[in-house]
């Protein structure tokens, strides 16, 4: 699944929203600490495939997930307040714009799985969410 589309549709709510936060794939597992904050983050997480029998070659249907990483500055505040605020806003235009949206070759609309804390430090607050959709591929 070609995650460009994912991140031009955050980028458009973040731009709609004027949140002023960058969306971009984690290039290595530095990428928390090298990224300007706010920002969300589009990565792939879990594959869960079920194979189909029935009809001519093996088919596969595959259900992903597909991690958005929200991270916004915490500057060794205490958790709460506006720097949760602040992620709340980012998730909410976030999951506006993804949950049931159709990506271009997925069969179904994405659904958003949960989210939870991800890491935090003395300088940012970083929460993930999960959102899943299907594909079939032979």
């Amino acid at each position: 699944m070609d995650l460009d589309h994912w991140r031009e549709r955050i980028k458009t709510a973040a731009d709609d929203q004027a949140l002023g936060l960058t969306a971009e794939i984690a290039a290595d597992d530095k990428a928390l600490g090298q990224v300007r904050l706010p920002a969300v983050l589009v990565v792939p997480g879990r594959e869960r495939v079920k194979t189909s029998h029935m009809i001519g070659p093996n088919r596969h249907r595959v259900e992903i997930e597909v991690l958005v990483l929200t991270g916004v500055r915490r500057g060794n505040a205490a958790l709460g307040g506006e720097m949760v605020e602040k992620s709340e806003a980012i998730r909410t235009a976030t999951k506006d714009q993804l949950i049931d949206w159709l990506p271009p070759g997925a069969e179904t609309e994405i659904e958003w799985a949960g989210g939870q804390i991800l890491d935090l430090t003395a300088d940012a607050y970083w929460w993930v969410d999960a959102y899943k959709t299907e594909y079939w591929r032979n």
